[in-house]
């Protein structure tokens, strides 16, 4: 049994209005945690969400409807004589609506969860961030069970709109008691108004020794009008270590300076141009925008 009084100034936790969710462990083995003392301001913020790192980066699920979080029945053995004993405690399950963005691409994003180890933080309409403490001066996420972890779609009726619903299962480790949180006096920015980042797709053409065109749309769910990127500047182009203004030759493991033509950009329409390159060379296009991420577009040299 511990002590029952509680400091004066203990607050309780809001409504759980939206989550972060970030795997369990990052590619290098380490634990993906909150260190209490760290300043939570908003570049603080954007490292996380925008980190190049994916084991390490944070995906928010915001705006969420209709949450139901129950606790199962604990575990009992009765006994002959009608003694019931405590074996352990039920899990806890989370259930919700998702119909801000319900669309089959964020359906698809969500659906990758599913294939990793995920952990979750849990945010509150103060836009406070909840988790565990497990240990001192750290907040850890909330570990999901093992492929519990699944979201589907609610197609629209006469009735209702199109929705996600997404749901799973906390680990049985998951203990109440320990759960702690970042309160808002020490989080600048607004976390109920965060987004994840909004795929794009690059595709390149018209290679020449001396470059490409590449055309750059947001991932849509549509045929034939699909949404232009329009705000990329030279200086987004980027080769594998980030260098900006720049592409990578994989080939010669070289980086290569470009201009880049924006005139067309309201059109998603960008021209590469560099130094000319030896034939068959294959060059990776990168773009490095807040927000944003890009998979690797490559053009081979003719």
């Amino acid at each position: 049994m511990g002590n029952t009084g509680s400091a004066s100034g203990l607050k309780k936790w809001g409504k759980s209005i939206g989550f972060i969710m970030v795997p369990t462990f990052a590619d290098d083995g380490t634990e993906n945690r909150i260190l209490c003392s760290d300043t939570f301001d908003e570049a603080y913020l954007t490292a996380r969400l925008n980190d190049k790192d994916k084991s390490k980066r944070w995906y928010p699920v915001m705006n969420v409807k209709e949450l139901d979080q129950p606790k199962a029945d604990p575990v009992t053995q009765t006994l002959g004589d009608g003694t019931v004993l405590f074996v352990e405690e039920g899990v806890r399950t989370a259930t919700m609506q998702i119909y801000k963005d319900a669309t089959t691409v964020l359906l698809g994003a969500l659906k990758q969860a599913g294939c990793s180890s995920f952990s979750v933080y849990k945010v509150d309409n103060c836009g406070q961030i909840q988790g565990e403490g497990i240990t001192d001066g750290y907040v850890n996420p909330l570990v999901l069970a093992d492929d519990t972890f699944n979201a589907f779609m609610n197609f629209a009726t006469d009735t209702t709109q199109q929705s996600i619903t997404l749901n799973w299962q906390y680990d049985k480790l998951v203990l109440d008691e320990r759960l702690v949180y970042v309160p808002k006096s020490e989080i600048e920015p607004d976390l109920t108004k965060i987004n994840g980042l909004v795929d794009l797709i690059g595709t390149t053409s018209n290679p020449a020794t001396t470059g490409a065109d590449i055309q750059i749309l947001a991932k849509d769910n549509t045929c034939g009008a699909e949404l232009p990127f329009k705000a990329a500047v030279q200086d987004d182009f980027v080769d594998n270590v980030y260098t900006p203004a720049t592409v990578y030759n994989k080939t010669q493991d070289s980086s290569i300076a470009v201009t880049v033509d924006v005139s067309d950009a309201v059109n998603g329409n960008y021209v590469i141009a560099h130094a000319a390159q030896a034939p068959n060379d294959v060059i990776e296009v990168r773009l490095d925008v807040e927000g944003f991420e890009m998979a690797v577009a490559t053009y081979v040299i003719p």
